[in-house]
């Protein structure tokens, strides 16, 4: 029997968390293997073409997801829980102290209700 330690349950409730608020926000959201529909995300130009040259960095897999806006532009987001974002761009903080939910992007927004919805969850379920 595998027994999760309270910190993995939270690092995925925060997981959770982020890519349900960024689905709220209005962006597709691909989680790890992402590789395998970025050739189809193209096809079907549901993303730039343009893109293409950075499918060779998907591989690292330093992200948690691969996000695609009205824009059609991709952005990779990283996630971090109870941790500081050290000058990362595009990165989603969850932590279990205030101020609970940190987006640190020029490019990803996050319209304000939502950030305060799911800011009360977080400090609900995570503290």
């Amino acid at each position: 029997m595998v027994v999760m330690s309270e910190i993995s349950v939270k690092s995925r409730i925060a997981l959770s968390v982020a890519e349900s608020m960024l689905r709220e926000s209005g962006y597709q959201i691909f989680k790890p293997e992402y590789e395998k529909v970025v050739e189809d995300l193209i096809k079907s130009k549901k993303i730039e073409k343009s893109f293409e040259k950075y499918i060779k960095d998907i591989a690292n897999h330093k992200n948690d997801f691969l996000i695609v806006g009205f824009d059609k532009r991709p952005k990779f987001v990283k996630l971090l829980y109870n941790e500081t974002a050290n000058n990362e761009v595009d990165t989603v903080v969850i932590s279990s102290i205030e101020p609970f939910v940190r987006v640190h992007s020029d490019s990803i927004k996050i319209p304000l209700h939502v950030l305060i919805k799911y800011r009360d969850l977080v400090r609900m379920q995570l503290r």
